[in-house]
């Protein structure tokens, strides 16, 4: 009943670590994930829902009915280390999902939706340097010194001093359009398999 009453209404995007209560089981979530349009989830409950649901395509969310095509994990601390069998299970779950459904064309205002919810978990990633491959930790970090340094830089395409506001127009398109690229490249990676529980905050692959 309250799960029917929290689809028909719609409940907005949780944050990541305000509320860890999964909506499928009503209990702190475990192993858990948040999907693409910001809900936070049981890996296993999700799973066991596309799979009993829709097993040939993309979930809907539960909540919002936003179609999923990105599980994104978030496990606590300890939580990984402490149940390692348990991880496996979630990991080869998670990583199936993740490789059938994140790779799938999708408008280009499906990516910019997404960020809200990609970017955070992005740069959290990146600076705890859990599950990024070296490589592609050096083409994040490159994007964000280039776009670093172009926001500083006093050269521009069109001088705020000629043109006022208009003038930052093309430093918000670049600014914009480097995120959506970056975003872009994080479910890339995820459908990969290359950032799922098995990994540890340092790096390190649990076997």
């Amino acid at each position: 009943m309250q799960e029917n009453e929290a689809i028909e209404q719609g409940e907005a995007p949780r944050t990541y670590g305000s509320d860890r209560t999964c909506p499928i089981c009503f209990l702190s979530a475990s192993f858990a994930i948040t999907t693409n349009c910001g809900h936070l989830f049981c890996c296993k409950c999700i799973c066991g829902y596309w799979r009993y649901f829709f097993p040939l395509n993309p979930v809907q969310c539960p909540v919002c009915r936003t179609p999923v095509t990105l599980l994104i994990p978030c496990p606590i601390e300890g939580e990984v280390e402490s149940n390692s069998e348990e991880a496996g299970l979630n990991d080869n779950m998670l990583v199936e999902y993740n490789r059938r459904f994140s790779g799938e064309r999708r408008p280009f205002m499906d990516h910019i939706r997404d960020l809200p919810v990609i970017i955070p978990h992005l740069l959290r990633t990146l600076l705890s340097f859990r599950g990024l491959v070296l490589m592609s930790q050096c083409r994040i970090i490159l994007c964000l010194l280039g776009l670093f340094f172009y926001v500083i830089i006093p050269g521009d395409l069109l001088p705020e001093n000629v043109f006022g506001i208009f003038g930052f127009l093309d430093d918000i398109l670049i600014v914009f359009f480097i995120f959506v690229y970056i975003s872009i490249m994080f479910r890339q990676l995820l459908g990969a398999g290359n950032l799922h529980f098995g990994w540890n905050i340092n790096g390190e692959h649990n076997q």
